[in-house]
């Protein structure tokens, strides 16, 4: 859940590997792209879509990357973070549009122990998420303020 108080339930998926091909990346930016317009709720959202009718940043997260690569996240943005630090593209915001590639995760925060937020980067500077209840799931610039880190993952075998 994009959960500001750190609450959240789900353990953090092991053994997540590092390296998209562009039929992994195309498949992630095209579920992306399919739920844009979708209301935001929060702790809405599980690997099989919205539920109570929409998604929060997390459960967003959640769903694109088990529909895409199959990798089962859990449902809270610090424990995705937490799941998937060990393959860190990079924590600079300034490195993020040079080195960031479509379909990495990008997490915001106020510190590596405290990430309140998650989207995914769509490349050219773009990213999609579940923005907040006013915005619901939608595309828009990459916003370098309380970025934390970019991690990258593959698709299960």
């Amino acid at each position: 859940m994009c959960d500001l108080f750190g609450l959240g339930s789900d353990q953090p998926t092991n053994d997540i590997p590092t390296t998209l091909t562009n039929a992994h990346q195309a498949a992630i930016l095209n579920t992306a792209k399919s739920k844009i317009g979708t209301k935001y709720v929060w702790g809405g959202g599980d690997n099989n879509g919205p539920t109570n009718g929409g998604f929060d940043c997390s459960g967003f997260a959640k769903f694109v990357m088990y529909q895409s690569l199959g990798v089962d996240l859990p449902h809270n943005s610090q424990q995705q973070y937490d799941a998937t630090k060990a393959h860190t593209i990079t924590t600079k915001a300034s490195e993020v549009t040079t080195k960031a590639q479509p379909g990495d995760l990008l997490f915001y925060g106020t510190g590596p122990g405290r990430i309140t937020h998650v989207a995914i980067y769509v490349g050219n500077g773009q990213i999609n998420h579940a923005a907040n209840q006013r915005a619901g799931v939608i595309a828009q610039t990459f916003y370098p303020d309380t970025f934390v880190a970019a991690t990258r993952l593959e698709k299960k075998n």
